[in-house]
């Protein structure tokens, strides 16, 4: 960058320097990744995310977003604070899941969500991943929660779920309370019949519900899946119905749900009473809920009554129940709150609390026993009011006394009062009683849990009761986002059709009842209501066909598994999608099947696709993920729907390993120290020689099967290892009728194979082949650079025999130097006595291979031509063989034999 900047800086026209000017923010799904693979409720699952900026630096942090969009739709969002970064950053997120997480779910991350910064791009801040959290053990077929059987033909069916194949047995458990906890529970051990368990217990009662679970025999109280289901003959298998004790599961607002009635829920009102001796630190004797004031600086007895069933505010007043003077009698009546004289103030007071406050009612009392003139005693008939309250201490009360009370009429035992007597007046100037009374609501809802899902809908059952006058029942269907669907549904009981619900659009409903009575406030009961509708096709993928699958392959090495789809549904499906992505370490997932298979029948009906994989282009850690769908209504259980598989290609890392041949003789690389174009250490060819190349590559699955692994070199000298050494390396084109490429059969270890069948009769000279070779994946061998010889003349050069002197065998060598192997013929190797009697004639048919331009060997076994040993002793021997235009004949040499 430096060198760029000073070419920049001089004017190179060549150069241009691209600098951001803005952040640029990005993410990716491949830059989000989760772990484990195969999560089960019980794991936690951390979500790693990496932040890319492609810009410039930010000025300051940076907030990243993880949404978190769970099967059942509830959403988590968390925000992270990154530092300013360059390049990337990376952040983790950790959730514990449960039964709630078991299906598909969705991560969503969003950079910069809030739109801090201006970016260069602003359309790469978001993506999302899914993935499946597994329901690990058992799923519960049917009956589903909240569905109804026949009580004389039930059927209790699960189906072993989850990335494991060796499920076991089934223990399945019944009962009548959702505890387990009854004498009458039962229970049993089913074998899963390929992927489904099945009990049909018998002796149910009809019109009774029950519960029952179902878990993989030895694992922990953990892995328990329940459900509930009612036996109703007339309601037939597959309605969902809720009643009595099942009601206890639903959401409510301002209803409540005890033993097995409906009950309104209760709210409070905060009531402050105020009392004072004047100059106190409040001008109201009651406060309701912090906001309702009463009572603003009036004298006497100020009460204030509360319905007590309502909570409503039935009236205040005070009453002054002594005299008061004349200017203040004045100032009463220009107010309008001037009652009368000392009497008359205790009648009326004796009117409101006969007339006000009914049987139950709320009666709170304050003093502030003001501008009084007459003494300080309080008339007995007034103390009788209040002791009719429950009052116990206004018998010794005083108007010099400060007194506050909370009454209930009617009901003497829940009298609270406070009293601060004169003697405390230097110390005590107001008291203060605070209470919260519970009022029941006038209505309240409740709603149920999720229906369906469905294909079709069919009808809506409901039965309750409402005595009452001012009872009333009112339902309303709701789609999954809460959207009415149907309202208006009012009775104590009714029936209504659902087939205008579209359930394609519309696959779960919620019902929702309103219980109300405006005037006794005692809730209507809703006994029971049910759904009945079409099921869905419930598409099972068997992990099972993936157990075959090795963990672990060499790359090339194709991975072939079944992938078989079930249809555990109450109806045939659709035609059935089943697509498989190969995921590998940095998360770029690759599609590697997508097939589509005929529609399948309910209960059981089943077919299978085949899965191959191809692990070329796929070293390391690898992710198979393989799933089914049908583009129809949504399942109940969806996560059984996908098997996840891991996959560890072993990366081919190794070169192959290349030989070259002459005439079917090793032709060894050329060593550095040979600089002499004629040195003896250079092998003799023929002048027409096949040269063989083979090329072999230890991993059978990537064939060496294209010329583009091998290129051939032909020059005249040595390898190019300075000046003067020769012409420059010449490639040897395909195209060339001397070179053959014959690739290896498919699936084999054979090696790649070159003939090279040059004509080199032109001159005595010395060549240098050169080979360069690699394997599909790269992997280069070390160049092979081998010199040989070849001339005109044909000649035979250094015969020996090793060993010399020998005991029952030797080994004669001899070379043949120049000329062509077809030339050669007729060769013989005489063995004579000293006095010339020929002991044995060797021919080209002992020698150990065809006779050749360059080495030859043959073996003597120390016989002559009866087969007889000879005698110890020195012995002569010749070679003769018959050239292209003379006969050559070796030196008569010695060889001696001892035994």
């Amino acid at each position: 960058m430096k060198h760029l900047l000073q070419y920049g800086l001089i004017g190179d026209p060549a150069t241009t320097l691209a600098l951001p000017a803005k952040p640029d923010l990005h993410v990716s799904p491949d830059l989000i990744a989760t772990e484990p693979t195969a999560p089960v409720p019980s794991d936690e699952l951390t979500t790693t995310v990496r932040v890319q900026n492609r810009g410039l630096i930010p000025d300051d942090s940076v907030s990243t977003r993880l949404t978190w969009e769970q099967p059942d739709g509830r959403t988590t969002r968390r925000t992270r604070r990154l530092d300013r970064f360059a390049l990337e950053r990376t952040l983790s997120f950790s959730d514990s899941l449960d039964e709630r997480a078991v299906g598909t779910n969705t991560f969503r991350v969003t950079a910069d969500p809030t739109n801090e910064y201006e970016e260069a791009n602003e359309t790469n801040n978001t993506a999302e991943r899914s993935q499946v959290v597994f329901d690990a053990g058992v799923s519960l077929l049917a009956p589903r929660d909240y569905g109804t059987v026949d009580p004389e033909q039930p059927s209790l069916e699960v189906v072993v779920s989850g990335p494991a194949t060796d499920w076991g047995d089934v223990v399945l458990q019944l009962d009548t309370v959702p505890d387990f906890s009854s004498p009458a529970r039962r229970e049993v051990r089913r074998a899963a019949d390929g992927l489904r368990g099945t009990w049909t217990p018998s002796g149910l009662s009809a019109d009774e519900t029950y519960y029952w679970r179902a878990r993989l025999a030895g694992t922990d109280a953990e892995a328990w899946r329940t459900a509930r289901f009612t036996t109703a003959p007339d309601g037939g298998d597959g309605a969902w119905l809720q009643r009595g004790q099942f009601f206890a599961t639903n959401e409510t607002t301002r209803l409540q749900r005890t033993d097995q009635s409906w009950q309104f829920g209760k709210y409070a009102r905060n009531v402050l009473v105020f009392s004072e001796r004047g100059q106190g630190s409040r001008t109201d004797g009651f406060v309701v809920d912090g906001t309702s004031d009463y009572e603003y600086l009036k004298f006497g007895f100020g009460v204030l009554v509360v319905d007590g069933l309502t909570g409503e505010v039935r009236g205040s007043e005070s009453f002054p129940t002594y005299d008061l003077p004349t200017q203040w009698e004045d100032y009463l009546k220009e107010r309008g709150e001037f009652i009368g004289d000392q009497q008359e103030v205790i009648d009326a007071l004796d009117t409101f609390l006969d007339q006000v406050p009914d049987q139950g009612d709320y009666v709170f009392v304050r003093t502030r026993h003001l501008a009084r003139q007459s003494n300080a005693s309080i008339p007995q008939e007034v103390k009788s009011l209040f002791q009719s309250l429950g009052s116990s201490a206004i018998d010794t009360l005083t108007y010099n006394h400060v007194w506050a009370l909370k009454a209930r009429k009617g009901e003497s035992g829940e009298t609270v009062e406070r009293v601060s007597p004169p003697s405390e007046a230097d110390d005590v100037n107001e008291i203060t009683i605070e209470a919260e009374p519970d009022f029941p609501h006038a209505s309240g809802a409740t709603l149920s849990p999720r229906i369906g899902p469905a294909s079709e809908w069919d009808t809506l059952r409901w039965n309750g009761a409402t005595p009452g006058t001012a009872d009333a029942i009112e339902l309303d269907v709701l789609a999954a986002d809460s959207t009415v669907l149907l309202d208006d549904l009012t009775g104590g009981a009714g029936e209504q059709s659902l087939e205008s619900v579209d359930a394609t659009a519309h696959p779960y409903l919620y019902l929702r009842a309103t219980l109300s009575d405006t005037t006794a406030r005692t809730a209507p009961q809703l006994d029971r209501w049910g759904v009945s509708y079409t099921g869905v096709p419930e598409l099972v993928l068997d992990p099972s066909g993936l157990a075959p699958l090795p963990d672990t392959v060499r790359q090339g090495e194709p991975a072939t598994a079944a992938l078989p789809v079930v249809n555990y549904g109450p109806v045939e499906s659709r035609p059935v999608r089943v697509r498989a992505l190969l995921e590998d370490a940095s998360n770029v997932a690759t599609p590697v099947l997508t097939d589509t298979l005929s529609a399948l029948p309910p209960d059981g009906g089943r077919d299978t696709t085949t899965l191959a994989v191809s692990s070329t282009e796929f070293p390391g850690d690898n992710v198979l993920r393989a799933e089914a769908a049908t583009g129809g209504p949504p399942e109940r259980l969806p996560s059984n729907n996908t098997v996840v598989r891991n996959l560890y290609v072993r990366a081919d890392e190794e070169a192959p390993s290349l030989r070259v041949l002459a005439n079917g003789r090793e032709l060894p690389p050329t060593s550095d120290d040979v600089t002499n174009l004629q040195s003896s250490e250079l092998p003799f060819v023929s002048t027409e020689p096949t040269l063989e190349v083979f090329v072999r590559d230890d991993n059978p699955y990537l064939a060496l099967d294209d010329t583009s692994y091998v290129d051939v070199y032909l020059k005249g000298g040595l390898p190019s290892r300075g000046p003067g050494l020769g012409s420059d390396f010449r490639r040897i084109s395909f195209a060339d009728d001397a070179l053959t490429f014959v690739p290896p059969d498919s699936g084999t270890a054979d090696p790649l194979r070159l003939q090279f069948e040059p004509s080199l009769a032109t001159r005595d000279s010395t060549y240098t082949l050169k080979v360069e070779a690699e394997d599909t994946r790269g992997n280069a061998v070390e160049p092979y650079q081998g010199s040989f010889r070849v001339q005109q003349e044909q000649v035979i050069r250094d015969v020996y025999p090793y060993p010399n002197p020998m005991n029952t065998h030797t080994t004669f060598a001899f070379r043949v130097e120049g000329g062509r192997n077809e030339a050669l013929r007729d060769f013989a190797l005489r063995i004579y006595t000293l006095s010339g009697r020929l002991v044995r004639q060797l021919e080209a048919r002992h020698l150990d291979s065809p006779l050749r331009v360059g080495w030859n060997t043959l073996r003597w076994d120390g016989r002559d031509e009866d087969g007889d040993r000879v005698a110890t002793g020195v012995y002569l021997y010749r070679v003769r063989i018959e050239g292209a235009e003379t006969t050559f004949r070796g030196d008569v040499e010695k060889i001696s034999v001892i035994r």
